[in-house]
């Protein structure tokens, strides 16, 4: 069937992005749009939901017009997004609150509730921590804004509704996406009215839940016009970023393991059963798949990568992923900094990098900041750079331990690891994973994972496709291995000893700091 084709949008909190493709995987066209955040105040960190959808009709339509594809031989269009927060929807669909993302604290008084207070309550139940239930509860609060909403929804249910024409009580939510909720019910995937109860959150407000295949709507003729699809294309529900991502990536089957290395950055491992006891409360990441989970922790260090670029390579083109398809990255100075890496020791010459500006979410300690430990005056920027990837693979290590102590693996036993993200393209960062972890990294011809994901899941909701985790395995192909170095891998190890201790010696200083008035 490779004259039919499936369109996927990737929501993602930096990047929305679009492919179509057939059934084989093939990319047809693609698009790339950068999402604006608006930071005007402490502590508040938004996006526009109008933004979304409008950007999506426009990636759409540069797709539809590039490529060579007919309209009508575009069968299905899938959708995956972020899920940190929190949209809301009116009546008639139109959005009536701002998309705060994941770092956003208005919430702040509730996520202490929720993740301090009743850590213990909301893991047993959802088997994670939540990061949009206190912002459910806070709109919640606000009687003002309260009467306005209808339904609580994520940006890309949001966008695929109105391209739908759907009406607010028709609002879904893919149950992917509840895991981060701190309102549902791990066992049925669904709301729990006590949960809901006993946090005062009217359960009514929420979205009905659908499952990742269902095709929730067809594009209306409004919206075919204004992005050059058919009217009628069917849109399906999807689900979360993350596992839309790990689907895309070949991730899909017990015991396979991935490194995030994004704006969210982490470490899981796919699994087949809840562990609700753990002492470590590790997020179970659903699955688009109801019989899966991945056993998850992450963070939010990602953003002090992009932070790096910013402030010592600022310029529009110090992207360092290729869009798929493109002949090669083209040459500017922060890629020049990756070349320059190899020459810079491991552990970045004693230098040592803390990497979660805005705090970390398991275990929940906002008040951490970052920081470098150990500079000295033959430091230069490339040390600089090379301190934070290593720290963020350090973090990442860490976590792998407490996975495997969770359900009694070991980490001997995992043949390799998939790097997954926008870090996958740098080869320094890939090398330095595999020399850190002492296991073989994967880096695939491709890194259009979300996409891809998503496109894949309408052609299985459509009929295109039998078999979608065969279809995906056979749409990937291995550009490169990294082998880990024994030398370098025993280094690490010591050196993150010593980089756990000081980490951990540091949250006093951070306390106090957070709590120093000027």
């Amino acid at each position: 069937m490779t004259n039919t084709f499936f369109m996927g949008v990737d929501l993602g909190t930096t990047y929305l992005k679009i492919g179509i493709y057939n059934t084989a995987g093939d990319l047809s066209a693609y698009s790339k749009q950068e999402i604006n955040l608006f930071n005007p105040k402490k502590g508040e960190y938004f996006q526009d939901p109008d933004e979304f959808y409008t950007k999506t009709l426009k990636g759409i339509k540069k797709c539809v017009s590039e490529s060579s594809v007919d309209p009508k031989n575009i069968k299905g269009i899938g959708f995956d997004g972020q899920s940190g927060g929190i949209t809301a929807v009116d009546h008639n669909f139109k959005s009536v609150i701002d998309y705060d993302i994941i770092i956003d604290s208005r919430a702040a008084k509730y996520s202490k509730l929720l993740n301090e207070e009743y850590k213990d309550f909301i893991y047993k139940h959802t088997g994670c921590a939540s990061t949009y239930g206190e912002k459910i509860i806070y709109w919640t609060k606000n009687s003002k804004i309260n009467k306005k909403i209808h339904k609580f929804v994520q940006p890309a249910d949001f966008v695929s509704g109105r391209m739908c024409g759907l009406k607010g009580e028709e609002a879904f939510m893919g149950f992917s996406y509840l895991c981060w909720s701190g309102l549902c019910d791990a066992e049925t995937l669904n709301w729990s009215k006590d949960i809901c109860d006993k946090f005062e959150v009217d359960i009514d407000k929420l979205p009905r839940v659908v499952d990742t295949f269902e095709i929730i709507g067809n594009i209306n003729r409004e919206n075919a016009e204004k992005s050059g699809l058919m009217p009628g294309t069917p849109v399906i529900a999807g689900g979360g970023d993350g596992c839309v991502t790990m689907l895309g990536a070949g991730l899909n089957k017990p015991g396979k393991t991935g490194f995030l290395a994004g704006t969210a950055n982490g470490i899981f491992q796919i699994v087949d059963k809840m562990y609700p006891e753990n002492k470590y409360k590790i997020f179970h990441q659903y699955s688009v798949f109801k019989e899966l989970k991945a056993l998850l922790n992450f963070d939010m260090s990602g953003r002090s990568h992009f932070w790096f670029k910013e402030i010592f390579y600022p310029g529009k083109d110090n992207d360092t992923c290729a869009d798929p398809g493109s002949e090669a990255v083209p040459e500017n100075s922060f890629l020049r900094i990756e070349k320059a890496l190899s020459g810079i020791p491991q552990c970045s010459e004693k230098l040592m990098f803390f990497p979660n500006f805005n705090g970390t979410i398991r275990p929940y300690k906002p008040f951490i900041k970052g920081g470098w430990l150990g500079l000295d005056l033959t430091h230069r920027k490339e040390h600089l750079y090379k301190s934070i990837i290593e720290a963020i693979s350090f973090n990442r290590y860490l976590d792998l331990l407490k996975i495997k102590e969770i359900h009694n693996s070991d980490t001997n036993g995992i043949k390799e690891i998939t790097v997954i993200g926008g870090g996958a393209e740098s080869r320094a960062w890939d090398q330095i994973i595999s020399d850190v972890f002492g296991k073989k990294v994967v880096k695939y011809k491709r890194n259009d994972f979300a996409t891809l994901g998503s496109a894949f899941i309408a052609a299985k909701a459509c009929g295109g496709i039998e078999d979608i985790t065969g279809s995906i395995d056979a749409a990937l192909k291995i550009e490169e291995i990294f082998y880990p170095d024994d030398h370098r891998h025993k280094k690490y190890i010591e050196f993150i000893d010593i980089y756990k201790e000081a980490r951990e010696s540091l949250e006093d200083i951070f306390l106090k700091l957070n709590s120093f008035k000027l």
